[in-house]
């Protein structure tokens, strides 16, 4: 724990923020598995269009996933280490595969449902943490612009079609 790098925490409670950045470390988590998985069924037309992107976009989700680690860390928590526990920790109510496996709309489709719902719960936590802990709200913050910028080129590609 950064005893003096935490006591610029003001008015939240550490173990509330730390819970909260673990809920986004297993969504993380569960977004690079989802990709993979994703990535491993891929039939036709998506298979082609989509299969560098998977690879990244899981790679992403890795690194995020590493830098909520790392702030959780210092913040003196740890992550949760049980794989099968990130759906419950998660901000997500259930984790499943989209309904297709060739259709590159509908993967795009689902993948941007799922990426709304990391930018609202970022958001919201952002709101929350703003004037409270600048060095966790940065931090969180350049993962919130990487799933926006996630959003708005999937909304591209899906506007094309």
């Amino acid at each position: 724990m950064v005893a003096i790098g935490n006591s610029l925490i003001k008015g939240i409670d550490t173990q509330e923020v730390i819970n909260k950045l673990d809920s986004f470390y297993a969504y993380e988590m569960l977004a690079m598995h989802f990709n993979l998985a994703v990535h491993n069924r891929l039939e036709g037309q998506a298979a082609l269009v989509l299969d560098d992107v998977l690879n990244e976009k899981a790679e992403e989700s890795l690194g995020h996933a590493k830098t909520l680690a790392d702030r959780i860390g210092q913040l003196g928590g740890a992550v949760t280490g049980d794989p099968t526990q990130f759906v419950d920790v998660s901000p997500i109510e259930r984790f499943s595969l989209p309904p297709s496996n060739s259709d590159v709309g509908r993967i795009l489709s689902y993948i941007l449902e799922q990426v709304r719902l990391a930018i609202r719960a970022y958001g919201e936590f952002l709101d929350g943490i703003r004037e409270k802990d600048a060095v966790t709200y940065f931090e969180v913050l350049k993962v919130l612009q990487s799933h926006i910028t996630n959003e708005s080129d999937i909304e591209a590609v899906l506007m094309k079609e």
